[in-house]
């Protein structure tokens, strides 16, 4: 399990503009070892916080977003080669943890 400030430090490399995962997204690329990487932190979150600091919800509330966006930018791009259904199990399996990690209302 890691630390929340490792938490935030780790999904803070993902999206950096030289080589984070999030930002080869924005550029249409989909980096499936970024990808794996961003699930692993997610994997190794607490479950247990009550109270989570600013920055990491900035980082979990735009996450889902980028996902989306993006999935509609790689379906439209005709010069982009995708696996968009490998992508929408990625999508989801974050959807999901992010839920394990949030909870519900």
């Amino acid at each position: 399990m890691m630390q929340i400030r490792e938490v935030e430090a780790a999904l803070d490399k993902e999206w950096d503009l030289e080589s984070g995962f999030f930002a080869k997204l924005r550029n249409l690329e989909f980096d499936e070892e970024g990808a794996d990487r961003v699930v692993s932190i997610l994997n190794q979150m607490p479950r247990t916080l009550d109270v989570f600091p600013r920055r990491l919800v900035a980082h979990l509330w735009y996450m889902p977003l980028t996902l989306e966006w993006n999935y509609e930018n790689f379906a439209e791009a005709k010069e982009v080669q995708i696996d968009l259904l490998k992508y929408t199990q990625y999508k989801n399996r974050v959807i999901t943890l992010l839920g394990e990690i949030i909870g519900g209302p």
